[in-house]
């Protein structure tokens, strides 16, 4: 299988392509649960190319309050391109278990759990499952920081990894950065772990893809219609343990850039307005040998920009990809 021969869909027939997944989605794609060390109830979907040999396998990260549901069209066409991929739900999110009673807020104590959890996802399920040959990561958005973790962590998990706008510093929108320590102090103080971050909420039934990461406005309708339809896919708002879990975390991205090993693509996107840009421009400052593609016109989700954009993404991800595998059989 070759990535260049894949149909990869455009604007005006994204939904009925998507209509006729729904076979491989329901009949190919499997998934499964597994129990963290601290006793969470994780999800995940997998699917391996059958009667061939896969290319490799390609394990991703999603970003926050995404689910599965979202990268239908991704890993179509990893598996299309002849890899077996695993989706891992993180904690908090789609189907794995929450952490708070409300189901629309996103906790997490510190973000070693989501490694943790990506470790064990690894160990009890992907290592078990998947075929021989090159094991890659493919991460976005919060995702990206919590592979980075974990590749400083343990180096040799990979032979190489994706990260497509990666969240390598937390953005706290209007609020100056010499408030950020005070605000983090009063919440500590008051307890306020469990209460929603200043401008975050509950799900908004209303669609508004104008607002959204997205260019692509069926990319946006297709993923927000399942977050209608499932309250387990209506995460949607940054808990104050979130927040200051995800600052703690980019600290130790930085102070440990120097463990990086594995080989790393990182996308870039020009009009990203939900991650802290400075974030990938310090780390790059520190480790100027990772691979870096700009998308100056993209926004935070670029494999769901326009369609040129769309396309040289995927054109970066397999050729990185392919070069690692050519390395690998030489």
């Amino acid at each position: 299988m070759d990535w260049r021969d894949i149909e990869f869909f455009g604007e005006d027939n994204f939904i009925e392509k998507m209509a006729e997944l729904k076979p491989w989605l329901e009949n190919v794609v499997q998934d499964g649960y597994f129990h963290t060390t601290d006793g969470v109830k994780l999800h995940y979907c997998y699917a391996i190319p059958k009667d061939v040999t896969p290319n490799g396998t390609i394990v991703m990260v999603h970003g926050f309050c995404e689910f599965f549901g979202k990268y239908h069209e991704v890993a179509h066409y990893f598996y299309e391109a002849g890899y077996a991929f695993f989706f891992l739900e993180q904690r908090g999110h789609g189907l794995s278990d929450r952490m708070t009673d409300n189901p629309c807020k996103v906790f997490v104590n510190s973000y070693e759990e989501y490694v943790q959890d990506l470790r064990e996802f690894l160990k009890v399920v992907v290592k078990v499952k998947k075929p021989k040959g090159p094991q890659f990561l493919f991460s976005h958005s919060m995702g990206g920081m919590v592979s980075m973790l974990f590749l400083e962590k343990y180096p040799n998990a990979f032979a190489g990894a994706v990260l497509s706008s990666p969240m390598l510093a937390v953005k706290t929108g209007k609020l100056p950065d010499i408030l950020v320590p005070v605000l983090k102090a009063i919440a500590l103080l008051l307890n306020w772990r469990e209460k929603y971050c200043i401008g975050q909420h509950d799900f908004d039934p209303t669609p508004h893809p104008e607002q959204s990461s997205a260019s692509s406005i069926p990319r946006y309708q297709y993923q927000f219609a399942m977050r209608q339809e499932h309250p387990e896919y209506q995460t949607s708002g940054a808990t104050y343990s979130w927040i200051i879990a995800g600052l703690h975390a980019g600290k130790v991205v930085l102070r440990h850039a120097g463990l990086l090993q594995t080989p790393v693509l990182m996308l870039r996107a020009g009009c990203d307005t939900m991650v802290d840009m400075r974030g990938q421009e310090h780390f790059l400052q520190r480790r100027p040998d990772v691979r870096v593609s700009e998308f100056p016109d993209a926004k935070h989700e670029i494999f769901n920009s326009n369609e040129q954009n769309r396309r040289r993404f995927y054109k970066e991800v397999f050729t990185f990809y392919e070069e690692i595998l050519v390395k690998s059989r030489a």
